[in-house]
């Protein structure tokens, strides 16, 4: 399994189903930024068909509504038709998420954290979604708060670096300096001001990191 995250802009995204796994899978993709064609004949009585980026389609499933996504996603209550979108959409070259049967499909939905820059995922490749959501918390509580200020910091030294050291194993050996846990934990203590100082001031006055 490849664990991979999806950046396209302007995505298009297939949900064929209205029942409570479609709505939280249409409600996911929206704010990911997702464009979203929803297909299910009950439709109409579904609120988040009603939001601008969502093309609600009330009808039952027609592999025509496949054309031109970037992703599908199954979650009917009917084996043949989630068979028939999965088999559909592979075909097409399309990548498809199987609800219902994960391992049918190409792609899985993780559990997800996120806070700026930074995004964590976990999956127990559908074995227990919930399983992973309580390992997904057991690995981000008592994270810093200002963790996406920090990773900010470091995008900001990779720049830095970028013209400043010419000689790209240099470079390489001043990020992993910067990226060390023990820094994360300077955060919470002195605050993102005066770890930034600290860094520059290291990278002004040394030509490569200290050892270790």
């Amino acid at each position: 399994m490849l664990m991979l995250f999806h950046c396209k802009s302007n995505a298009l995204a297939v949900v064929i189903g209205a029942g409570a796994v479609g709505q939280r899978k249409v409600g996911i993709l929206v704010e990911a930024g997702y464009r979203v064609r929803w297909v299910d004949p009950l439709l109409s009585n579904v609120i988040h068909a009603k939001r601008e980026s969502v093309e609600a389609i009330p009808s039952a499933y027609c592999s025509s509504f496949l054309h031109q996504a970037d992703l599908v996603v199954a979650c009917t209550n009917s084996p043949h038709t989630q068979e028939c979108i999965v088999a559909d959409a592979l075909k097409m070259n399309i990548l498809v998420c199987d609800s219902v049967t994960p391992t049918n499909g190409s792609v899985l939905f993780p559990a997800t954290w996120s806070t700026g820059p930074v995004h964590v995922a976990c999956s127990t490749a559908g074995a227990s979604p919930f399983f992973a959501a309580g390992l997904l918390k057991a690995m981000t509580t008592g994270l810093p708060t200002e963790l996406s200020s920090f990773v900010e910091l470091l995008a900001e030294l990779r720049v830095e670096l970028r013209s400043r050291v010419p000689d790209e194993p240099t470079r390489k050996l001043w990020m992993r300096h910067f990226s060390r846990m023990e820094h994360l934990a300077r955060l919470e203590t002195e605050g993102i001001a005066a770890l930034r100082a600290a860094a520059f001031a290291e990278l002004a006055a040394r030509a490569r990191p200290p050892e270790g």
